[in-house]
This record gives structure tokens, C-alpha cells and sequence, in this order.
């Protein structure tokens, strides 16, 4: 590590911390570095990131928030390194080398921190769509999977909002879009509430800059009014919880620009209607005091019904603890409307944990006029333990939420949700349907990979399809997803259908010829079908399919049609006998039939007008058949003709070769 150099065209050194005789500025680095730089190797990492620096205001601004939290001395290595390079590949070989070393543990923990701000940095969080960003948030919270990571990330956010004129346009208005719909909700659920507000208001202002102007002047001209007001009820506040004799802090504040900006939406845009632009904050020692004090304040002003919620018995997912109740203001003046006005009681404890995340508690409860660095590092360490041991910490339900859940990136820049260990194959399922039954391929982050491989977050994922590709059964072994699944047995039912209707078709016919019927004709004329539905209620396809499987007998279906059966033996014998007594055949005719007619016998019967076939030309004794043409002569042809197999299986005859006179 030591071999790391800070370039010569650096913007400034860092100043040494064994001077007394420091700025404000350089105080603040200082206070920095005794609390959370406590190996030589985050010590360089930071004089490295600090050398390149051109604005030390940004530098202290930054420095300031971050001191807010409990940062562990990896997450401390991982920002930095995350702020001085943008991608793994630009981060020196000797680093590299020495997160190779098992024996340095820290610096171990803190590469594996690095890349996944490195993963989050490659995804794309311009979705512009509800469903989209809250997917994003829920892959933040997966990825980073970290209380510290997730708030030092968030942390840059704000400073990125801040310096990003220089940027065109159409990317500050995405930036701030991302920065409202993703980060700030992310900063709502950890329950680090002055984050939250920092980029929504950044975020609005950017976005909605002319009405961010105009609820400006208008919150300008209400201000004087409105500072009357706070001080009136701060100071009737005080004296009620004075009188009671509970210890206490008062705070008034204005809301927030995009909260108030927001409830324009419930008064129909009318500014005037909205009556609680000042909210109250009661801050106490202990629990029993907020009850108290509420009791009191009940007591002298009318709370407002359905606008009271105990947060401190039920508190909020990211740990959030407060009483807010909302009450409403007599003015004894003349003309002047009753006003509601919403108080929080909270100890100093939950306001603390309100505004800076459970995760930053520490440095609450450790007095930080007095650095101790064992010891705050001793506790630190403690403390993160417990945050991660402790299955009851308030945070654990908001990381643990969607861990069994990974996002992967399409194309198309989507962000999509899947179980833990899915495959490339319930990521194309999840596309679309088609697209998972043509798949023959996948790439994951552009490198090719097995169907059954299991996918990360943060993948980008693009499937290979082919429109001769059909599901394969061996594909049920590795997919997870209940869709996939689902799917692909649907598909595999429907191939498994259309071979037995296959065969069905093909058994039905078999029976029909035998027993002298055309099922071709019967079909194109709808009989088929009409009697499908009359006889089985069900759809002709289906009665093929079932012949195909064998839970009916073609038999059975030929019996439907055993007056067809009469009715095509009776015409055929009537042809016959036609045959056997026309004697209108033409000179050409009677020169083509056979002389030997006597010698075959048509059906039993003799003397019948036959003719040798020209295509197989039958010899005596062979096995024969005959055909009735249109002509009522019957050809005779060789019982394995292919032609003859060709041709209407009705008009068909048994003959037999006759003995010679």
C-alpha cells in the first residue's frame, strides 16, 4: 500500500492531523479522520481522493454528512475507491493485490464492498415508470444489501444532484427523476429522513423549476405571518409543558418545498387551502413523557379526529418512532380562521434515529466532544454486530425483504424480478412466452451461458431465440420460476395433443375405409363435427385425440354413421348392377374391355365389364382389384398398385380371376 503515490498534479495536500492550529475546515478532516480512519490503508486511499478535490466546500460538505454515521473502516475504503475510480479496471494493480492478501481482512471486505457500488453504478435507474423504480429500489436494496453501503450511496446522491449544471439538459432531468422516485423512497424506507427530503426538494427543483419558483415567492409572502405564528405556539407550547413539569425541546419548522408542493394536488392547486405549512416538534427524555406531554396538549388544544397515530407502540418498518397528532389553533383575533397545526413527540433518542437512520445511532449515544478511538471503534464494531445479528434490529425486515429475489437487466434497459438462482430460461419466460419456448441460447454481461446456469443481480441478460426451437421436457429439471414452468408443461401437453390427434386422424381413417366410408367428405361437410358435439358434448379435435390416447375406440365412432354404411353398400351394389346390365357402351369402349370377361369375376358377379389396368397390367392367378370408373367398366388392377391405393376407397371392388371356358 505504501507503494500508492499521489499524482504531482494534484490540487491540494492533505493537511496533517498532528497540528492543533487547524481551520474550521481542516478541524472538520481532522474529526473525520480520528473517527472513522483507522488503518493506513483507508488513510491513503482518502489523501488520494482528497488530492484530487478542486472545491473544499464540496469536500467539507460531503465530510459533514458522512459524520452523521457509524461507517465501518471497509465501507470508509469502498466509498473512497468508489469515488476515485469509476470502473474495477482503472483501480491500480497494487490494490488489487493487496485485496488478494488473506491476512488483510479489512481491506478484503472492503474490495467486495467496491464492486457492488460499482454494480449498482452500471445499472441504468431511468426507467420512468412506477413499477420500473420501485424494481430499482428493491435491486439497490438486494445488491448493496448493507445499512452503511445503502447510506453512504445515497449520501453521494445528494452531492451528484448538487454538481450536475455542467450536464445537458434531458440528463439533469433524469438524474433528478431517479433521485425523486427511487432514491428518496429508498432514504424513506431506512428511515433516514433529512436525506429523503434533501433529494426530493434537489430533485423537484430541478424538475419542476418554474413551480418551484412560484410556491417559493409564495411561501415568501407568508413567511413574516407565519414566523408570528410559530413563535405563539412554541412559546404556548412551553409554557403548558413547563407548568407540567416535563423537561423539553421545542422545534418549529416550515415543511419541506416538494411536501407542500404535493398537497396542492388535494386542495385543487388553491395555495390558500393549505393551513399547515408549520409543523411542531415536542423533543423529550423518555417514552413516558411523550404520552404525557401529549395529554397536556390534548388538554388545551381540540386534536383533529382520525389525525392521530401512535408511531412509538407501532412503529414503522425502517424504525421510525413519534407521536403525530394534529390540532387545532383559535386565534383571538378578529377575522382570523382556526388553523390546524400537526405536532410530533418524540424522545431525543427517536428523533435522532428519525432524521439520521438507525445506523448512524451510535455516534448519538457516544458523546463526540470526547474521541476515544478504541473506544469508538470498540463500540462501532459492537454495535454494527448487533445491527447484523440482531433478527429483531428494525432494519432487518427491509434488507431481508427481497432477498430471495434477483434483478437482471434486458436490452431494453428493464430492470426484471426473479427468484434466487433462477436461469436464463425463467428470464426469457418472463419476457414473453415465445420468446421462452424459441430460446436456444443466453448471453449474460455479453458472454455466452448455459440455459440452466444461474443468474446474478445485476446481469444484463439477452436471449438467442429460433423459430425451429420447441420446449424440451429436461428443461422442467432447472427452471424456478412457477411461470416457466407452467409454460413449458403447457407447451409439451399441446405437442403431446397434436401427435395423438395425429394418430387419432390416422386410426379413424383406417376404420372408415374398411367399413366403405369417406371420413374426408363427412368432415368437409361438418358432419363430424355436429355429431362430435351430439354424441360426446365435446369438439371433433378432441375426439381425435382421444382415439389417439385410447379412451375411445374408432369403432364406436364409426357406428355413428352405420346408415351411411347402408346407404354407400346399396349404391354400390345398384352400380354393380348397372354395370352388369348396361349395354350403351361406345364402340371405342368396348374395344378397351377385355375380351376375357368371363374370366373375372366382379363381386360374385360374371359377365361384368372389365378392363386390365395399363398401369400394373395384372396376370392370371395374381392377386387383383377392381375400381368403378366413371364409365361403369371396372379396372382391374394388382391388389399392391400403388395407383389403385390413390383412389376413392368407396368405388373400390373385390374380384377374383374366374376359371376359363
Amino acid at each position: 500500500m505504501n507503494d500508492l503515490k499521489v499524482k504531482e498534479n494534484s490540487y491540494r495536500r492533505l493537511p496533517t492531523f498532528n497540528s492543533s492550529d487547524y481551520s474550521a475546515d481542516e478541524a472538520g478532516i481532522s474529526d473525520f479522520k480520528k473517527i472513522f480512519l483507522s488503518t493506513p490503508e483507508s488513510i491513503k486511499i482518502f489523501q488520494i481522493w482528497y488530492s484530487k478535490q478542486s472545491n473544499l466546500d464540496d469536500v467539507i460538505a460531503l465530510l459533514k454528512k458522512l459524520n452523521f454515521f457509524s461507517l465501518s473502516t471497509p465501507t470508509i475504503i469502498a466509498l473512497f475507491l468508489f469515488m476515485i475510480y469509476e470502473k474495477e479496471e482503472e483501480v491500480p494493480a497494487d490494490i488489487i493485490d493487496i485485496s488478494k492478501d488473506s491476512s488483510r481482512k479489512i481491506f478484503n471486505e472492503s474490495i467486495q464492498l467496491f464492486q457492488r457500488l460499482l454494480k449498482v453504478n452500471c445499472i441504468p435507474f431511468t426507467p420512468k415508470i412506477e413499477l420500473q423504480a420501485e424494481l430499482a429500489i428493491r435491486m439497490l436494496l438486494t445488491i448493496l444489501a448493507d445499512v452503511q453501503l445503502l447510506t453512504v450511496f445515497l449520501v453521494l446522491q445528494i452531492q451528484k444532484l448538487r454538481n450536475m449544471r455542467s450536464l445537458p439538459r434531458y440528463e439533469q432531468e433524469e438524474k433528478a427523476w431517479t433521485a425523486l422516485n427511487i432514491y428518496a423512497p429508498l432514504a424513506g424506507r431506512l428511515g433516514i429522513f433529512w436525506i429523503k427530503s434533501e433529494l426530493e426538494d434537489h430533485a423537484f427543483r430541478n424538475l419542476e423549476y418554474e413551480n418551484y419558483q412560484i410556491l417559493k415567492k409564495k411561501i415568501a409572502l407568508k413567511r413574516s405571518e407565519r414566523s408570528d405564528s410559530v413563535e405563539r405556539m412554541s412559546n404556548n407550547i412551553q409554557k403548558i409543558l413547563n407548568q407540567a413539569g416535563i423537561p423539553h425541546e421545542v422545534q418549529g419548522r416550515y415543511k419541506r418545498f416538494y411536501s407542500i408542493f404535493k398537497k396542492l394536488d388535494r386542495v385543487e392547486n388553491d395555495f390558500e387551502r393549505i393551513k399547515d405549512l408549520i409543523a411542531f416538534r415536542v423533543l423529550v427524555k423518555n417514552v413516558d413523557q411523550c404520552y404525557a406531554a401529549l395529554s397536556f396538549i390534548h388538554e388545551n388544544w381540540k386534536p383533529v379526529k382520525n389525525r392521530f397515530k401512535d408511531y412509538i407502540s407501532n412503529p414503522k418498518p425502517n424504525g421510525y418512532q413519534s407521536l403525530h397528532s394534529t390540532v387545532i389553533e383559535v386565534i383571538d383575533e378578529p377575522s382570523a380562521e382556526p388553523r390546524s397545526i400537526e405536532i410530533q413527540i418524540r424522545t431525543y433518542e427517536m428523533h435522532h434515529i428519525a432524521e439520521y437512520g438507525v445506523a448512524a445511532h451510535w455516534l448519538y449515544k457516544e458523546k463526540r466532544n470526547k474521541y476515544d478511538e478504541k473506544k469508538v471503534e470498540k463500540f462501532a464494531e459492537s454495535f454494527l454486530e448487533k445491527i447484523k445479528s440482531d433478527g429483531k434490529s428494525k432494519l432487518n425486515p427491509i434488507l431481508n425483504l427481497y432477498s430471495d429475489k434477483i434483478y437482471v437487466i434486458s436490452p431494453a434497459r428493464e430492470i426484471v424480478e426473479l427468484p434466487q438462482s433462477a436461469s436464463p430460461l425463467d428470464y426469457a419466460y418472463a419476457i414473453h412466452t415465445e420468446v421462452g419456448n424459441r430460446t436456444i441460447a443466453a448471453k449474460a454481461n455479453g458472454i455466452i451461458t448455459s440455459l440452466n446456469s444461474f443468474l446474478k443481480n445485476g446481469d444484463e441478460v439477452e436471449i438467442i431465440t429460433s423459430s425451429r426451437q420447441e420446449p424440451r421436457k429436461e428443461w422442467l429439471e432447472f427452471v424456478k420460476t412457477r411461470h416457466a414452468r407452467n409454460k413449458i408443461k403447457h407447451a409439451l401437453h399441446e405437442k403431446e395433443r397434436e401427435l395423438r390427434k395425429k394418430e387419432g386422424m390416422e386410426m379413424l381413417e383406417r376404420e372408415f375405409r374398411t367399413h366403405g366410408l369417406n371420413l374426408n367428405r363427412l368432415t368437409k361437410e361438418g358432419r363430424m363435427q355436429r355429431e362430435s358435439r351430439l354424441k360426446k358434448n365435446q369438439e371433433f379435435e378432441h375426439i381425435l385425440f382421444c382415439i389417439g390416447e385410447g379412451s375411445i375406440h374408432s369403432a364406436e365412432i364409426r357406428r355413428w354413421f352405420a346408415d351411411d354404411i347402408s346407404t354407400e353398400q346399396s349404391s354400390f351394389n345398384q352400380a354393380i348392377k348397372s354395370v352388369h346390365e348396361s349395354t350403351s357402351l361406345t364402340n371405342s369402349e368396348k374395344s378397351a374391355v377385355t375380351g376375357a370377361k368371363s374370366l373375372i369375376i366382379v363381386d360374385g358377379l360374371n359377365n361384368v365389364s372389365t378392363r386390365i389396368a395399363k398401369c400394373c397390367s395384372p396376370k392370371k392367378n395374381q392377386s387383383i382389384l377392381g375400381y368403378l370408373t366413371k364409365e361403369r367398366v371396372i379396372t382391374i388392377h394388382k391388389k399392391e398398385c400403388l395407383f389403385i391405393k390413390k383412389l376413392a376407397p368407396e368405388r373400390k371392388v373385390k374380384v377374383i380371376w374366374g376359371k376359363s371356358n
